[in-house]
């Protein structure tokens, strides 16, 4: 079973397959691509996503809203891996 937190490409999807209590893995994809393989866990997503807050790439606006990525502020291995 996959299921996918994130609606927009690219699609970041957890690998619900293994055993109950092993690490869940992470996939990414989109349109025309083959799924691959990013990261061995959802706790390894989560670190990326509080890097990307921690260094500015990920903000919200004065509402709470997300504001648009701040590409220059993203790692290029994270970029590669395509979880952001």
């Amino acid at each position: 079973m996959r299921l996918s937190p994130v609606s927009e490409q690219p699609w970041i999807f957890f690998d619900c397959s293994g055993a109950r209590d092993a690490p869940v893995p992470i996939w990414v994809g989109g349109h025309g691509e083959d799924d691959r393989y990013a990261l061995p866990s959802i706790g390894e997503l989560v670190v990326i996503w509080i890097e990307l807050i921690e260094i500015g790439a990920h903000a919200v606006d004065d509402s709470g809203a997300w504001k648009d990525t701040d590409w220059d502020l993203v790692p290029e291995r994270v970029q590669q891996l395509g979880v952001f």
